[in-house]
C-alpha cells in the first residue's frame, strides 16, 4: 500500500521504508522531509519535530509517561519525564480536583 514518503511494510509495520520493504536510514527521511514540506507549502519544521509533537499530544491526552515513554524508545520514563515535563503543570490541579472529590465521597 503506497503511502505519501515511502511503501507501509505490512509485516514490519514501518512507515519509512524502501519498495523492497528494507528500512530507511534516517538520513534519507531528513533530507526528503524539508523538500516535502516546502512542495506542499507547509510550515518549515524538523522532522524530529514530529517525536516531540506526538510525546506532547499523548501527555496532553493523559496517556501516563512510562507508556509515551516506550512509544519513543526512550531509556527510562524520567528520560521522558525531563524532557517533556513542561508539558503536565495542567495535570496538578486535575490531580488536585480528582482528590478533592475523593475525599468528598468519603
Amino acid at each position: 500500500m503506497k503511502k505519501t514518503g515511502g511503501y507501509i511494510n505490512k509485516d514490519s509495520g514501518l512507515v519509512f521504508c524502501g519498495e523492497d520493504g528494507a528500512t530507511t536510514h534516517p538520513d534519507t527521511i531528513s533530507k526528503w522531509f524539508p523538500r516535502f514540506m516546502e512542495a506542499n507549502y507547509l510550515p518549515k519544521i524538523r522532522f524530529h519535530d514530529l517525536r516531540h509533537t506526538h510525546v506532547t499530544l499523548l501527555l496532553k491526552a493523559g496517556v501516563d509517561i512510562k507508556t509515551a515513554s516506550e512509544r519513543v524508545g526512550h531509556a527510562s520514563a524520567v528520560m521522558t519525564l525531563d524532557k517533556y515535563g513542561h508539558v503536565l503543570p495542567d495535570q496538578q490541579e486535575a490531580a488536585a480536583a480528582k482528590l478533592d472529590k475523593l475525599i468528598r465521597k468519603s
